[in-house]
């Protein structure tokens, strides 16, 4: 069974929507739009559950997929900030 988790098209999404706000590139845009990605991931997840609770959805496996894209989202949200605290820790014990 082929899922297709945290997709190149979704990565892309977030690019766009940096790219809309300012017409560039900054490591703070692109940051901010991946994030966004993530949050919505997070509610479409928390909303398709609720949605099922109540009944009004009757398939638990797109339930299922989107709590696991939301949960894999933020597996690697914290992997890449741990990842940067690491890198800013070791820079800041260089000596110039």
């Amino acid at each position: 069974m082929r899922i297709d988790g945290i997709s190149l098209a979704q990565t892309q999404k977030g690019l766009d929507a940096a790219k809309k706000t300012s017409g560039g590139d900054s490591f703070a845009q692109l940051l901010k739009g991946a994030l966004e990605n993530v949050n919505d991931m997070q509610k479409k997840s928390d909303h398709l559950s609720q949605e099922f609770a109540l009944g009004n959805v009757d398939s638990i496996h797109k339930v299922m997929i989107a709590t696991e894209k939301a949960r894999l989202a933020m597996d690697l949200t914290l992997v890449i900030n741990n990842k940067v605290l690491e890198t800013y820790k070791e820079l800041m014990r260089l000596q110039f």
